[in-house]
């Protein structure tokens, strides 16, 4: 018999596994998208400057998107919540990585967290209330 807290979605190795799924299936699609921006600014041969912080911002929020979804699927439950905590920990990964790189903090870090992880918190909502084709 399954304990009351195993019943309510509070799995522990079910919610780290699908956090660990979500986080690398979201990064990979953030890197994906970073890689066709760069392809296309490569043929373009010219990009404005300002032009780089709205796309890599908008990579990142699909990239928190797909990992919300990616790990609420995976929880079956909780969707809000892993999302939004999925969204969290690709933030610190890619801040963490800016900082290392030598990056600085600012406004732009901000609206980059606010909106991964209202990005995470959406796709986890559609990805527990997505419903299975009936064959």
């Amino acid at each position: 018999m399954k304990s009351e807290s195993s019943r309510a979605g509070f799995d522990r190795k079910r919610i780290v596994r699908s956090l660990v799924t979500g986080t690398i299936i979201g990064t990979a699609v953030s890197f994906l998208i970073i890689l066709l921006a760069v392809f296309f600014i490569i043929k373009m041969q010219s990009m404005p400057y300002d032009a780089l912080a709205p796309i890599s911002i908008a990579a990142a929020s699909v990239g928190s998107f797909c990992g919300g979804y990616i790990s609420a699927r995976a929880n079956k439950s909780l969707g809000m919540v892993i999302g939004a905590v999925c969204g969290g920990i690709m933030f610190v990964l890619l801040a963490g990585t800016g900082l290392i790189m030598g990056g600085t903090a600012g406004l732009v870090t901000l609206l980059r967290l606010a909106l991964m992880l209202l990005f995470g918190a959406a796709g986890g909502v559609l990805g527990v209330n997505k419903r299975k084709r009936r064959k």
